[in-house]
């Protein structure tokens, strides 16, 4: 077990970690907390880590600081630094229940860095450095409210430009959210579906799309890669603008794609998994979450149509790649992220658009989540291949237990 053995070794690794996240527990849990807000620090802590919420995706914040049920996290388990604060006889446990779950770098407070950290706060209240500290602390948060105020009325201003006019528009009609992973292959083209592409999309010249939406367009060669399909969409072009406050924001298309494309409509996206997930897109980012297929989702629910087709958004990391081509796995790094937004999309559409049935064709990491279905050619592949897509559909039932989600196996002989 790692131990903390004073308050520089604890300050230390905290500075070297990118993502550090707190699992705290008690008194020794909320004065660590304490201690990290007095010294203006809460900046430095990604999130809050506890066994159970009362609701799993629940919002809630500790001093600004957002606390995530453990199993939700995302990739964090194997690059934060996770940080125990709990009572010495719960250390072990702690320790151990943190490891078996999969995470890398776990550190323990030791009983002589609790009694440190209890003394600096008796010495900080009584110092009178405290009067000075909450003035530093409510400036600061002013400040942000402004920052955050100027940047929801930029929110507003675009979104409402770009979306206003899809209000409702496509209500009792069909749509079909067209992703590139390999199921795509399979897929029989419903006729009287508005079709709703994704990033390369555009590439399978069988399936005219109406609409496309795209993420990433930082690096040039991408860029231009993806602006080959451009002037292949009917009628409009989504592509997004990340909120400034991610760290990624880099990877923004150039305001000159508007230029040049008549037919590009801009908006802003949100990435962060435990944001909300607004019903009003005209007055609130997109949620993205690690893929551009849920920014799709968003804005096809607020169309409100009768249906919803999910194709190609196969989930699945071991099957990962395009239905145009094989790449590494590595390049899919935020797969418990996008999970776990499917698993809120839902519940999010079944609060604010019952009447809308969401369907996955072909599925694969998507199965058991939605109303599922077959095509004539995902069975025959199937046979074909003597169940060459078994482990796949074994991973997906091991994704929809884990949500909780009640799925019978895929049985080929049944489904052929």
């Amino acid at each position: 077990m790692n131990f903390f053995k004073d308050l520089n070794s604890l300050y230390s690794a905290m500075n070297s970690f990118q993502e550090v996240i707190i699992f705290p527990l008690g008194v020794e849990g909320q004065n660590l907390i304490e201690l990290i807000r007095y010294m203006n620090a809460t900046y430095r802590i990604t999130c809050i880590a506890v066994p159970k919420l009362p609701n799993e995706n629940a919002r809630q914040l500790v001093h600004t600081i957002p606390t995530i049920q453990l199993n939700n996290l995302p990739h964090f388990r194997e690059t934060a630094i996770f940080i125990v604060a709990v009572p010495s006889d719960q250390n072990q446990a702690a320790y151990e229940y943190l490891v078996q779950f999969g995470c890398k770098n776990v550190g323990v407070i030791s009983d002589n860095v609790h009694m440190q950290i209890t003394d600096s706060l008796k010495n900080f209240f009584s110092s009178g450095q405290s009067a000075n500290y909450f003035f530093n602390y409510f400036y600061d948060k002013f400040t942000e409210m402004r920052y955050r105020l100027d940047e929801q009325n930029e929110v507003c201003s675009l979104n409402s430009k770009t979306f206003e006019p899809f209000r409702n528009k496509f209500r009792n009609k069909k749509i079909v959210i067209f992703a590139t992973g390999p199921s795509a292959d399979y897929y029989d083209p419903i006729s009287d579906a508005i079709h709703i592409g994704l990033n390369f999309a555009w590439k399978r010249k069988n399936i005219r799309l109406n609409y496309l939406f795209t993420n990433d367009g930082g690096e040039k060669e991408s860029m231009s890669a993806m602006e080959k399909g451009f002037s292949l969409i009917k009628d409009g072009i989504f592509v997004s603008k990340f909120m400034d406050r991610i760290p990624y924001c880099y990877s923004n298309y150039p305001e000159d794609v508007s230029l040049r494309f008549k037919n590009v409509r801009r908006f802003y996206i949100d990435d962060s998994v435990d944001n909300p997930i607004y019903q009003d897109i005209c007055y609130h980012p997109l949620s993205c979450c690690g893929s551009v297929v849920f920014a799709a989702l968003h804005f096809s629910l607020f169309t409100y149509p009768k249906q919803i087709y999910i194709v190609g958004c196969d989930a699945q990391k071991s099957n990962y790649g395009h239905f145009y081509e094989k790449i590494s796995d590595d390049v899919f790094p935020c797969l418990d992220k996008i999970k776990v937004t499917w698993s809120r999309m839902k519940m999010f559409a079944n609060q604010y658009y019952p009447e809308t049935e969401i369907i996955s064709v072909n599925p694969v990491g998507l199965k058991g989540l939605f109303k599922d279905i077959y095509t004539q050619k995902f069975k025959d592949m199937n046979n074909n291949k003597g169940g060459g897509y078994r482990q796949l559909e074994i991973l997906a039932c091991k994704f929809s237990c884990e949500k909780n989600i009640a799925v019978t196996p895929f049985d080929l002989k049944e489904a052929a």
